[in-house]
């Protein structure tokens, strides 16, 4: 039996979806066959990624193979695909952030490719068997500035070999395919030279951080540094230093960056501390204060104002006065203002229930409201030792 060949390519299981010669109400019924070819580029420490999405045709796939040697860049992987029922196609990637790499977009940011702009009939706005030498012209032009067939951009730079592995894994996760797809991006950590390798034991110190000698000759930072050397080391506190960075004037890229060179909060902050004086070298310690307060440690503020100030000796007070019942908003006013941050290690000193002192973070949202209910629950708990005289000890 003959077959007509437009037919044949209509309804054979490998026929070519984008030919030409197709009849044109054929070829919009038809679910089309695409590729997606990964193709990559090593350039100093910097990796670089694009998955093209093309027609599944010998002449397209000659094209992109063309385009990628032309930019240096050699195909690793090709697979085959159809797109969903939506028509869009999107990438993720698992893990999101890879220690020691940064990932970014290469020249333009494409979020989509949609099934329209693959289809280089609809690319060209004209119909199948029916193309003339200016669509062809305008789909070439498109072809020599990468315009097409569509791609995803991406560039994956090497930021720290102290965190960085060898060699690291990185699905690239397709979403709007009509099955499950996913492509393994793999990142290789640079040859580094032997005297590079030796200066790689030790974490590296964020970009333009002073040298030892001067920090010790920074009486102010000094100061700042001993003040704050340890009041990021629990879980809540800990959970601010990103804010706190902030506060000081620094940059989310520079944060992140001290963020993957170094373990934990305390080290966190004392870098963004460092790197904040390298760049406000006569600036005083008011900026570092209104950061503190500025995330709810009024307390270690005031501290660090006390190593600046001239401290006045406290004032001999009657007995009867020391003696006497304060009353809640002196109270709080004169002490809990001060340290208003430690109200949980203020309640425990004077004895309250650890249930009562956890419950305060739920029912009363800042911690100068806490501090007058430890102070309102010590009066009716142990009126005896609230006094004037006590208070301060505590």
């Amino acid at each position: 039996m003959e077959v007509d060949s437009e037919m044949f390519k209509t309804f054979c299981d490998h026929f070519c979806s984008h030919c030409v010669a197709m009849e044109k109400n054929a070829y919009k019924g038809t679910q089309k066959h695409y590729m997606i070819a990964m193709a990559e580029k090593q350039e100093d420490e910097t990796t670089f990624v694009d998955f093209c999405c093309f027609p599944c045709q010998m002449g397209c796939k000659q094209l992109v193979m063309k385009q990628c040697k032309d930019e240096d860049f050699a195909i690793s992987n090709l697979k085959s695909i159809m797109f969903d029922d939506e028509g869009s196609l999107s990438v993720a990637f698992d893990p999101d952030s890879v220690p020691g790499w940064e990932r970014d977009h290469n020249g333009f940011h494409t979020e989509e490719i949609f099934e329209s702009e693959v289809d280089y009939f609809k690319v060209m706005g004209c119909e199948a068997g029916n193309v003339n030498k200016e669509n062809i012209e305008m789909l070439q032009m498109m072809e020599e500035v990468l315009s097409y067939p569509p791609r995803f951009r991406y560039t994956f730079s090497y930021l720290n070999s102290f965190v960085a592995l060898d060699t690291t894994k990185v699905k690239a996760v397709f979403s709007g395919t009509s099955k499950p797809l996913q492509i393994n991006v793999t990142l290789k950590k640079p040859q580094e030279n032997e005297s590079a390798s030796k200066s790689q034991l030790t974490p590296p110190l964020t970009p333009n951080i002073s040298p030892a000698n001067d920090i010790n000759s920074d009486a102010v930072l000094m100061k700042i540094l001993t003040v704050t050397a340890d009041i990021f080391c629990d879980d809540h506190r800990g959970s601010k230093w990103f804010i706190f960075g902030l506060k000081l004037g620094l940059n989310v890229s520079q944060l992140h960056k001290i963020e993957i060179q170094y373990n934990n909060p305390t080290q966190f902050a004392r870098e963004s501390l460092l790197l904040w004086r390298t760049e406000n070298k006569t600036a005083t310690w008011e900026p570092v204060a209104a950061a503190l307060e500025s995330i709810e440690l009024k307390s270690v503020a005031i501290q660090l104002e006390g190593q600046f100030k001239e401290q006045r000796p406290m004032p001999t007070l009657p007995n009867s006065v020391l003696e006497a019942e304060p009353s809640l908003p002196a109270l709080n006013n004169l002490v809990g203002a001060k340290i208003e941050d430690k109200y949980h290690l203020f309640g425990i000193a004077v004895g309250l229930n650890e249930g009562y002192l956890k419950g305060l973070d739920k029912d009363y949202p800042t911690c100068q409201e806490r501090f007058n209910q430890v102070f309102y629950e010590w009066s009716q708990v142990d009126p005896n030792t609230f006094k004037w005289k006590t208070a301060p000890h505590y």
